[in-house]
Parts: structure tokens; sequence; C-alpha cells
């Protein structure tokens, strides 16, 4: 370099810094641009955070997770008909929820049709109406709760509910 415009480059980079530190300081500058362009393309990737990585084949990017392709992100990718939700990539029924015959429900602990009762509360139904002849009160079908089929009015009980309340 010709020694002008050494000097010229030493004076805008500060008076007081002698000769020798400016061409430390400008032989340091041109051994990193060379590195960058040569051999540390890996640190300028380092330093922009780099890409994010894919997720392996079969599955599919959750968040900052990646879950099976048939899994899930959202509740909404699960069955609105099974009354599931999603947790940690699974669709599947909430916590205390059981799977009874294709749908999620809590469990519930009530008197079926036919068992004698007090109160419209200890029947699944709600209903406690039917009367033995013989002064006794039994459980009736009904439209809501259930252990069993024959609790409901209509069809197939799933998920401890009468199809009459998960039709609606």
């Amino acid at each position: 370099m010709e020694s002008g415009r050494f000097d010229a480059i030493a004076r805008t980079l500060g008076a007081r810094a002698p000769r020798r530190e400016v061409s430390r300081f400008l032989v340091a500058g041109a051994l990193s641009g060379l590195a960058a362009k040569f051999g540390g393309a890996e640190v300028g990737a380092k330093k922009k955070g780099g890409k994010k990585k894919g997720c392996s084949g079969g599955q599919k990017r959750c968040g900052k997770r990646c879950v099976p392709k048939s899994g899930c992100c959202k509740s909404s990718e699960c069955s609105s008909l099974r009354n599931e939700y999603c947790e940690k990539g699974r669709c599947g029924c909430a916590k205390g929820a059981v799977m009874y015959k294709g749908r999620c429900g809590f469990p519930i602990e009530c008197k079926s049709v036919g068992l004698v009762c007090s109160s419209h509360y200890e029947c699944c139904s709600g209903l406690c109406t039917i009367s033995d002849g013989a002064g006794q009160m039994r459980c009736d079908k009904g439209t809501q709760l259930c252990i069993v089929d024959y609790d409901c009015v209509s069809g197939e009980c799933r998920g401890y509910v009468c199809p009459e309340i998960w039709n609606q």
C-alpha cells in the first residue's frame, strides 16, 4: 500500500493510533474478509440463526415440534364427533375422560333403565318414573346420559351420552 494512502486511512481511524496498530487492524480486516469468502460460510449462517430444521419423513411441523402426519397440531384437526382434542400431537380424550364405544366421555355413576330409584337424580336418564306395580319406582329411558344402549330412547350409548345429545 502506498504510504500516502496508508497515512490517510490512519488519520480517519484516529490521529492517536500508531502506524503498527493501524496495519494490524487492516490485516485483520482483510483476513476476516477472506475467511468469510472462502471458508467461513458456516459462521455467517450461525449468526443469522440458520434455517429451521425440517421434519423427517412421516412427520409434520407443529409449532416448535415435529408430530406424526396422522397426528394433530390443533384440536380442530381431531374428530369433534368423537369429542376429542389434541394433546402432545395426538388426538385423544380430555384428562379424566375415556373412549367409550368410539366417543370420549366422562364415566358416570347412575342407575340404568329398570333399576329401583327414589329420585330422578339417581337415574342416568334423569327419569325415575316407571312404577313396577308393587309401589317401587324404576329408572326409565331418556335422552341424556347413559351407561348402556338401553338407557337411551333411540340408538347407541356412546361416550356415556345418548345420541339425541351428540347429534345436535
